[in-house]
């Protein structure tokens, strides 16, 4: 899961930075659908939707500081604007 938000950050998150600054939020949503093509099946893991279903019946409610599942339809994660900013970061070469 968490692969597959790194995935669409580095393709997306130049765009919701702009957005979520341009609105001064903290943290914006994305939606589970959103990440459908960027998430790699696993053995027990061969949908989205299943480690959802999973992490949501252990009670996970933070994925990692600053990424909290959303319970709900639709699924979704909140993700911090610092969160983008790092992953971002990660991304950049280092000069």
């Amino acid at each position: 899961m968490l692969e597959a938000l790194r995935s669409y950050i580095r393709s997306n998150g130049r765009r919701l930075l702009t957005m979520i600054d341009a609105l001064g939020q903290e943290e914006v949503v994305i939606y589970a659908s959103a990440l459908y093509s960027y998430f790699r099946p696993r053995p027990g893991l061969e949908r989205l939707e299943t480690a959802l279903m999973l992490l949501h019946q252990l009670g996970v409610g933070e994925l990692v500081e600053g990424i909290r599942l959303v319970r709900g339809e639709p699924a979704s994660l909140r993700v911090r604007r610092k969160v983008i900013r790092e992953l971002l970061a990660e991304e950049e070469p280092q000069g």
